[in-house]
Order: C-alpha cells, then structure tokens, then sequence
C-alpha cells in the first residue's frame, strides 16, 4: 500500500515544533529507504526489519568505498540538523581519494588515497576527536607533516585553520604572462607585484610574501596547533622553479 508522506515536515526541526514523532527528508537512508525517520535521524524502515529479525540491505558506500559502521551508536555525522565538521572532513577525503571525476578536475590527486581503517567514518572519526584542537573548526590537511604525501593517515595528517591551509596551497608559478603589453605579471594573495620582461624577476619577492604571511599565520595560531603542526609550520618554506 502506497504510504503518503506529504503530510510530514521535511525537517526533524520542524518536526520537533509540531511535537511529531516523524519527519519525512525525502532522500534515501544510508541503506537506500526512502521513507520515515526518527527524530534521532534514525531510519523507520530500518527499524522495522530489525524488529522482524529481517536482514537490512548492505550500508550504500560513498563513491564506491567509504561507508559508516556504527550509524546510530557511534560517532555522529550531524549534530542539531547541521552536517558535524568530522563528517564533512570525511566525505571530502572519501571524494579525494575515490572520485575519479574529482581527480580529473583536480590532477595534484591522483594516486591520492587512504588508509584502509579510514574508509569507515568511525575509525577517522575517532582520530578526529583525538585531536586536541578539533573544536576549533579546523580543516583536514595531509600535506603539511610529510612533503609530497599521497597518504591520509593518523602519521601524515593534522587539522590547520582554515587561512592557514588555503595559503599553503598557494601553489603554482610566481608569475603570468600578459599577451595585452608582453609582460609577465607578479602577484601574490590577489595583489599584483609588478610587471616585468622575465618570468623570474620578481620571483623572490612573491615567495617571500607567501613566506611571510606562513610565519604571521603561525604566530598568529600558535596556541591552537599541536606541537607537529607548529614546527611545520616553523620550517616551512615556499620555492620556485628556476625552469
């Protein structure tokens, strides 16, 4: 018998304010239903097969690969109707290492991938939580701890403010060429340097503006780095091609 689900809210926050029992998303649960849920998010048709000492369908895997062992005991991938920044840093992750499309549109990550424990939200999760600055609102980063790293993992990652990991991927040349007046141009954090004949001419002073604002970046955060981010950070230094 077909069920009519128009006649719920679409939010668990509406749903909460109506003093209802259910909420209807109108998107599949982790297991593909398209039906009912809980208030603590919790799929009905799910719980009815348990109930029955059914067998639920196999957990849909994120591109293929990434999957949440633990949905309604373990770590949570909302909180207050809003994705939590530990889920969201996940499916990113999951997207980088397993979208192929993504790797197309975004070469740096090919032969990008992750350990095999963190393919489950809840052993990343776990890590995430470890992390003493993980209320911070912070970003993921691989990149910082190990030079060239193509390896999220426990050893290689760290969570970087937001402004400090988008400076450190300020990558690519120092310089552009200018086809109106046959110059290159220098800029750096979207101010422009100069223009000059040679495509390195000014190469030292962009790199040593985007060295600059990391050493302000890191002073800046000092208090909420771990101790490993910190002495990155301290050592790191940009470099340009002489090529």
């Amino acid at each position: 018998m077909f069920e009519d689900f128009s006649k719920y809210e679409t939010s668990k926050e509406a749903a909460k304010l109506k003093g209802v029992k259910f909420y209807f998303p109108n998107e599949p649960c982790s297991r593909g239903h398209i039906g009912l849920r809980y208030l603590n998010g919790g799929c009905r048709e799910c719980t009815l097969i348990r109930g029955r000492g059914g067998v639920l369908p196999e957990q849909r895997k994120s591109y293929g690969v990434g999957y949440n062992s633990a949905i309604r005991t373990g770590y949570k991938t909302s909180e207050n109707g809003k994705i939590t920044k530990a889920y969201d840093g996940w499916k990113r992750m999951i997207q980088r290492c397993f979208d192929a499309k993504y790797k197309e549109d975004h070469p740096t990550y090919i032969g990008v991938t992750c350990i095999e424990d963190w393919k489950d939200y809840q052993n990343f999760a776990k890590w995430w939580y470890s992390q003493p600055n993980h209320d911070k609102g912070f970003e993921l980063d691989k990149d910082l701890l190990v030079s060239g790293n193509k390896l999220y993992s426990p050893e290689t990652c760290c969570l970087l403010p937001m402004e400090i990991n988008k400076t450190l991927n300020t990558k690519g040349s120092v310089s552009t060429w200018r086809e109106k007046d046959g110059k290159f141009t220098y800029a750096v954090f979207g101010k422009i340097v100069g223009y000059e004949d040679h495509y390195l001419t000014k190469a030292d002073v962009v790199v040593g503006i985007r060295n600059d604002r990391v050493k302000h970046l890191t002073d800046k955060w000092k208090d909420s780095l771990t101790k490993e981010s910190y002495e990155a950070l301290k050592n790191f230094r940009f470099m340009y091609s002489l090529d």
